[in-house]
């Protein structure tokens, strides 16, 4: 099902996106902009916040920016999320095999040129890492496609603190 997110919730994203580019070219990153250029990298970084803005308020959980915080937890300080622009490059979850956190949620969000969003599953991040060897690599970054977990899922595990999403674990 797609779903908006509010005016108010989509100016912090841009504010925020804005924020997070700005401390990157500030700190002079060596992985933000490399390859697309700055204006594309500030375009993922507002939609990066849209996305993590819109899985929150599906969650019912606090979302913060993070910006300066490279190794943050994007939602709540339990879920990762992972946006991908549709129509875009493609529509599978990225993961980054050996860097991402094996006990935290994956969710994959579609982002679409309207406006709107789908979520569509979420993997733990030992399930990306499982599946990795059948999955295309791109810039360090493993697409793994369907299937995922059911989104319901998640939002029961967070509703119920189910064994903790398995957070105390990390």
């Amino acid at each position: 099902m797609r779903f908006r997110i509010s005016p108010e919730w989509e100016a912090r994203a841009i504010a925020e996106g804005n924020a997070r580019q700005d401390y990157a070219e500030g700190a002079r990153l060596a992985n933000y902009g490399r390859e697309i250029g700055s204006i594309k990298e500030r375009a993922n970084h507002i939609m990066g916040c849209r996305c993590e803005i819109a899985v929150a308020a599906r969650l019912h959980l606090p979302w913060s920016a993070q910006v300066g915080i490279l190794v943050g937890i994007d939602v709540g300080g339990k879920v990762e999320v992972r946006g991908r622009r549709i129509p875009g490059k493609g529509t599978d979850l990225a993961c980054r095999i050996g860097r991402d956190k094996p006990n935290r949620p994956y969710v994959l969000i579609h982002c679409f040129d309207t406006g709107e969003f789908e979520i569509i599953g979420w993997l733990y991040g030992w399930e990306c890492a499982a599946r990795a060897n059948d999955c295309l690599v791109r810039y360090e970054i493993t697409y793994v496609p369907p299937p995922y977990h059911a989104f319901v899922e998640l939002e029961e595990l967070v509703r119920k603190s189910a064994v903790q999403l398995q957070l105390d674990l990390a």
